[in-house]
């Protein structure tokens, strides 16, 4: 067995280094390939939510001047969520004549590759070009590292983080027998590894080791932060491991130091009440691919926000797949941000509505009439149409005409908020344009297959289905060559061939000509 580190702090681990590579390597290819999730907090639903919350808080801040205020995503990864942010907060302009601050959002991430990514997109391109976007590297692991987003010291900045703190570094401690005790990790291997060992046979091959050491004392140093600590340690009535999240207070730190006051919104997988910590054995490390997660201690970022005269507020339906909180520090009360805070996420909630999600995933025939509604509860969410785009064309004949403009409105409205992320298996375009060939409408799905071949290129499934539909409108001599081109890409595709055939005996012509 090989120590590649002895027990240390949770907080100096080189764990968190190894995941550090994990993002700086891949760059937006960490969100594919099955590697970090990215559903549950980047879709519209969650954005109008969100979109929602953050007006309150632009109108609730004109009581502090009549500056633009800075909105800072931490961690914005792919983009999709600051993309689909300011798409709901143009239409929320739009609609609502009330006064309030402007704005600019500032997307940021450790990886200078998805800076690169996000300066190149196309889709962001027009919000860069009117001064609403920007983008700037952040450390969100160590926050002084980089000189970060440009804030105004006169000026408040709204913070958002979406599955951001339980990536970065967290101490770890236990409460025993009445006693608090640190909680230490050591990192081992079978063997040493090579100097070139790639990063994922490490972190597959990594076992860690748990050290306890006594805290006489304070801990700290902090009044805000070992109060908290004990105030906790306080409430677990049972023997219980928990986490601190002291990388989510540097964050909160160095942010609200930089500017007149902090608002703050967060989503992430964790805790909000200390119930939900009682009887932890150890602490739980979810891995994503070359990445993991821990669980947030929201109690505790709560408990110590208030300490210094913040507020905090959690959602009614916070549990351990998503917690959504708000947080305002050195600020005056922010009611309309309250109120929009328990309106969006007080009845129906984000977390209800990917559970629709996986419940129609899961059913073995599910309505396509189901799958329309839930595509229109979810603000026409891209990711309704792409992940159940093969039960939508297996039944879209039922459908009534109706309905069928209204999948192709809604299908457009994804479209027009798809953020593209270079998925090569995700074809939205093509998913449209099945489900309307399917539901009967060959001449509305050939425009989408026109969309998919520019944005995906050319697939023998597309050409395959335009010929099919070119056929079906009496235009047999335009399908023949769809239907070749689909069996030059899969010489081997008996469906290809077939149509190929039937098309040229259509027309009374060899295989030759």
């Amino acid at each position: 067995m090989y120590t590649l580190q002895p027990p240390v702090r949770l907080y100096a681990s080189r764990i968190w280094a190894l995941q550090r590579e994990s993002y700086t390597a891949h760059g937006p290819r960490a969100w594919l390939d099955g590697g970090v999730p990215m559903q549950v907090v980047n879709n519209p639903f969650i954005a109008r939510a969100y979109a929602r919350i953050i007006r309150g808080a632009l109108r609730d801040l004109l009581a502090l001047g009549d500056g633009p205020v800075t909105l800072v995503e931490l961690g914005a990864g792919s983009g999709r969520f600051g993309f689909l942010l300011l798409r709901a907060l143009e239409a929320l302009e739009a609609s609502d004549p009330l006064p309030a601050r402007p704005y600019r959002l500032v997307m940021t991430d450790l990886a200078q590759a998805n800076l690169d990514a996000w300066a190149a997109h196309p889709q962001l391109a027009p919000y860069v070009a009117d001064g609403r976007l920007a983008f700037a590297r952040f450390d969100a692991a160590d926050p002084g590292a980089l000189p970060g987003p440009e804030l105004d010291p006169d000026q408040p900045v709204i913070a958002l983080a979406n599955y951001l703190f339980d990536t970065i570094p967290s101490d770890a401690f236990r409460i025993e027998g009445g006693q608090l005790f640190e909680r230490r990790l050591s990192l081992h291997l079978p063997a040493e590894p090579t100097p070139d060992a790639p990063l994922s046979s490490v972190l597959e091959r990594l076992t860690c080791g748990a050290e306890l050491r006594p805290i006489d004392g304070d801990y700290y140093g902090d009044p805000h932060r070992d109060g908290a600590l004990r105030q906790l340690a306080r409430s677990l009535r049972a023997d219980t491991t928990f986490l601190f999240p002291e990388g989510a207070l540097r964050v909160i730190e160095h942010l609200a130091a930089r500017a007149s006051g902090l608002f703050l919104l967060a989503s992430d997988k964790g805790n909000a009440d200390p119930a939900g910590l009682e009887g932890a054995e150890d602490i739980e490390l979810t891995p994503h691919g070359e990445a993991f997660s821990v669980m947030v201690n929201f109690d505790l970022i709560g408990r110590y926000l208030r300490s210094r005269g913040g507020r905090f507020w959690t959602d009614p339906f916070a549990d351990e797949t998503l917690t959504t909180v708000a947080a305002a520090l050195d600020l005056p009360d922010m009611p309309r941000a309250a109120r929009s805070f328990e309106r969006e996420l007080g009845s129906f909630h984000p977390l209800h509505y990917q559970e629709l999600l996986t419940e129609l995933q899961e059913q073995p025939e599910p309505s396509p009439l189901s799958i329309l509604r839930l595509l229109q509860l979810g603000r026409c969410d891209p990711e309704v149409l792409t992940q159940l785009a093969d039960p939508l064309m297996e039944r879209a004949e039922e459908l009534e005409e109706a309905h069928i403009d209204q999948l192709e409105a809604a299908a457009e409205a994804a479209w027009d908020q798809d953020f593209d992320v270079g998925d090569p298996d995700r074809d939205l375009a093509f998913a449209a344009g099945a489900a309307l060939q399917c539901a009967g409408r060959p001449e509305r799905a050939l425009g989408w297959y026109a969309r998919s071949l520019e944005r995906c290129g050319p697939h023998r499934a597309t050409h395959l289905n335009i010929g099919m539909c070119l056929d079906s409108l009496g235009r047999t001599g335009e399908a023949l060559g769809h239907a070749r081109e689909a069996l030059a890409l899969e010489p081997e595709a008996a469906d290809a061939r077939e149509l190929l055939e039937e098309l040229l005996a259509k027309l009374g012509l060899s295989g030759s000509e």
